[in-house]
């Protein structure tokens, strides 16, 4: 007697660690069944029901990244404690200095890269060990990090903030300039990375870096006219003052 395979029988085989053995059954399903699915369309039934197994599996993986995830940022956001520390605590770590707190959570985002590539929640961990190389003092590796994110990832929810941590980088590196281009480039770009309101802010501060002070003052005001419910619009109005009494 041939053996058949219910829909029930399937839904209770898929275990978190009985996907490799589900897939071995189908396949064996399949060979004893022959004559059957190609009646019924062989390759679409040993598609689909392959499929299943890997949807699950990636389901399964997706789930423990973000977990991950959630754990190295618990980490990363933990206390410090002058004594008493708790570095160890799953539920609440604390850390006895910075530097340790951020070596623990450096390892846990690289960690999480390594484990789960290719799932959303290893690649924001980019954006987290960038900032952490910046905090180290590390602005190339800081620089390397995000580009690599962004070049993959404009638009991901993510993607403003780290176009707005390299030209910070930029700025500082003095290449304001080519971030002024690069913002009117935003400006009038079909899909830009950032919003408008975040556009014209992060322009007139540039602006204003480069002692272009006018030009500066016409996009704060340009910002606030264009985008008064903006939350750069009171940055906007401060600056505006700022500059027009100097």
């Amino acid at each position: 007697m041939s053996e058949r395979l219910t829909q029930k029988e399937i839904k209770h085989d898929i275990r978190e660690d009985e996907v490799l053995h589900y897939i071995n059954r189908i396949l064996s399903y399949v060979i004893n069944n022959s004559r059957l699915l190609i009646g019924i369309g062989l390759g679409v039934v040993a598609v689909v029901l392959l499929g299943m197994g890997w949807n699950h599996l990636q389901a399964k993986k997706q789930d423990a990244a973000s977990q991950a995830l959630g754990e190295a940022i618990k980490v990363d956001q933990a206390p410090i404690l002058e004594s008493g520390a708790t570095p160890d605590d799953p539920k609440a770590p604390s850390f006895a200095d910075e530097a340790s707190r951020n070596q623990r959570a450096k390892s846990m985002f690289e960690q999480l890269r390594a484990d789960y590539s290719g799932t959303g929640a290893a690649e924001a961990a980019i954006v987290h060990l960038g900032r952490l190389e910046l905090e180290a003092g590390n602005t190339e590796g800081a620089r390397a990090l995000w580009t690599e994110f962004l070049n993959r990832h404009k638009d991901h929810m993510l993607a403003a903030s780290v176009q707005v941590g390299l030209m910070s980088l930029d700025r500082e590196a003095g290449n304001g300039e080519a971030v002024v281009t690069e913002l009117e480039a935003q400006l009038v770009a079909k899909k830009p990375v950032l919003p408008k309101d975040l556009a014209l802010y992060q322009l007139a501060i540039t602006l204003e870096s480069l002692d272009r002070n006018d030009e500066a003052i016409a996009t704060y005001r340009r910002l606030g006219d264009e985008h008064p419910e903006s939350p750069f619009a009171s940055r906007a109005q401060a600056k505006l003052r700022e500059l027009e009494a100097a």
